[in-house]
């Protein structure tokens, strides 16, 4: 049996919910975060870019490959980030210091490709933001969806209201050409769509730990979920 950490790209716009995914999966011993692409959501990808490589210094983890993805969407360009949920820098407009690294020469779907190459079979694909990176990996290697192992994505709303139309989830109205391609593209998905998002409750309690924590990413954290709560 094999118990090395499966190997994993993160494809976010790194605002505050994708700061807590980035927290969760850096502290899980199951999974190796072999690269983070960004994408404009939240915020534009290079101030996802520059978020996450911040928090990923703030966290001890500055070696992890970090690369800027596409700006626009698929059709059409992006429309501005949502600072009154996000706040403008998109992580609660907390101060975090600039990281030392910098982003990879490589763009967010080239790195898809080549960590697919790499880990053939076994890297999965993590989405919290629009689908723009994928889709366009696609572009460049058709075969993608045999390489990887599967692939995950929080989008979409199934039996709840959306929450940028009262049909429609952001992640996939940001970009739904680049949705209507990965979603009918053939490898194995598991669609996290508002139905099981908005089941999950965090506190204020649960905040007043991670600021209460000896870790500085959690205090951070803490400091940016003000602006949700």
């Amino acid at each position: 049996m094999n118990n090395a950490p499966q190997p994993l790209y993160f494809d976010c716009d790194t605002g505050i919910d994708d700061s807590m995914a980035l927290a969760y999966l850096l502290a899980s011993p199951e999974i190796s975060l072999v690269g983070i692409g960004t994408v404009s959501g939240n915020v534009d990808s290079t101030q996802a870019a520059r978020n996450t490589l911040a928090l990923l210094e703030l966290a001890g983890r500055p070696e992890i490959p970090v690369a800027v993805g596409e700006h626009d969407p698929l059709a059409g360009t992006f429309p501005g980030g949502v600072p009154h949920i996000h706040g403008v820098n998109g992580i609660g407009d907390i101060e975090v210091a600039d990281a030392q690294a910098a982003p990879e020469a490589e763009s967010g779907p080239e790195m898809i490709v080549r960590l697919a190459r790499a880990h053939e079979g076994r890297l999965r694909l993590l989405t919290t933001g629009p689908l723009t990176n994928i889709a366009a990996a696609l572009k460049l290697d058709p075969e993608l969806p045999s390489l990887v192992q599967d692939i995950t994505i929080m989008g979409g709303a199934g039996l709840v209201s959306g929450n940028i139309t009262p049909v429609a989830e952001a992640n996939i109205y940001n970009d739904p050409e680049a949705a209507n391609a990965v979603l009918n593209a053939p490898w194995d998905i598991t669609l996290v769509p508002l139905d099981v998002t908005l089941s999950h409750t965090l506190e204020e309690s649960h905040r007043t730990q991670l600021l209460e924590s000896e870790r500085p990413m959690a205090r951070a954290l803490g400091e940016m979920l003000d602006v949700y709560l």
